[in-house]
C-alpha cells in the first residue's frame, strides 16, 4: 500500500493529498454552482440595485425598534392613497414577517426582500377608537407587541 491510501477491513478505499491553502489554491478552478449564477446573472441583477444608504445596521428588536418603525411606517405611506384623511392612520404588521435586519451601507433590493419575503397586500380598514384600545390592551396583557406606526403605547408595570 503507498503513501496517500488507506485499505479499510469492509474494502474501502480511501484516497488523498495534499492541498496548499494559499493565494493559488481557487486559481484555476471553476465550480459548477458559477455556471448557474451566471446563467441568473441577468435576473438577479436589478436585485442588487441600491435603494438607500444606511451608517449603521438597521436592526429589528422588539418592543419596537428602528427597523420596525421603518416597516410600520413604509405601510403608511403605501397605503396613503387609499386613506380618508379625515381620520387618525395607524398600521399595524406581524413582527414574524420582519425576517432579517437591514445591513450597514449599501442597502438593495434584495435586501428588502430578504427582510420582508412575504408577497402580501396592504389592507385599509375603518375601525372605531374601542377596537383599536382592545387590540393595544391584549397586546400588553400578553406582553406581546406588533410593528406599529402612527400610535404608541407603554407598557404598566405590574406591582
Amino acid at each position: 500500500m503507498s503513501a496517500g491510501q488507506l485499505l479499510c477491513a469492509q474494502n474501502f478505499e480511501y484516497k488523498w493529498q495534499r492541498v496548499r491553502m494559499d493565494s493559488t489554491y481557487e486559481s484555476a478552478t471553476v465550480y459548477p454552482v458559477d455556471s448557474i449564477i451566471a446563467e441568473h446573472e441577468e435576473q438577479m441583477g436589478p436585485l442588487m440595485k441600491v435603494v438607500i444608504y444606511s451608517n449603521a445596521e438597521i436592526e429589528e428588536s422588539q418592543p419596537e425598534s428602528a427597523l420596525t418603525n421603518l416597516v410600520a411606517d413604509m405601510l403608511i405611506h403605501a397605503a396613503q392613497p387609499y386613506i380618508d384623511n379625515g381620520y387618525p392612520t395607524m398600521s399595524l404588521t406581524n413582527m414574524g414577517g420582519i425576517r432579517s435586519n437591514f445591513p450597514k451601507g449599501a442597502v438593495r433590493v434584495y435586501d428588502i426582500y430578504s427582510t420582508l419575503p412575504f408577497n402580501n397586500s396592504v389592507v385599509v380598514a375603518v375601525m372605531r377608537g374601542k377596537d383599536i384600545w382592545e387590540i393595544l390592551e391584549n397586546f400588553a396583557e400578553k406582553e406581546r407587541f406588533e410593528a406599529l406606526g402612527g400610535c404608541g403605547y407603554w407598557l404598566r408595570t405590574r406591582r
